[in-house]
């Protein structure tokens, strides 16, 4: 009887290791996701805004050096 017993809980273990390992790859795969869909707006966003800073530090410059020019 207690060879049967001791079966059953091994089996049940396996089952749960495998459940645990579909949680684990749904939340990679949520992360994932996550980081692509927000992530991914979020640093081109940033580098939009940086490129028209840049821009416009160029156009205050040349702003500046021609206006000081004699």
């Amino acid at each position: 009887m207690s060879g049967k017993s001791e079966g059953m809980k091994s089996r049940r273990r396996s089952s749960a290791r495998l459940s645990r390992r579909g949680t684990r790859g749904a939340i990679l795969l949520e992360y994932a996701f996550l980081l692509t869909a927000v992530g991914l707006p979020v640093v081109l966003g940033i580098f939009a805004a940086g490129m028209q800073m840049l821009k416009n530090y160029h156009d205050a410059r040349d702003t500046v050096l021609d206006s000081s020019a004699p």
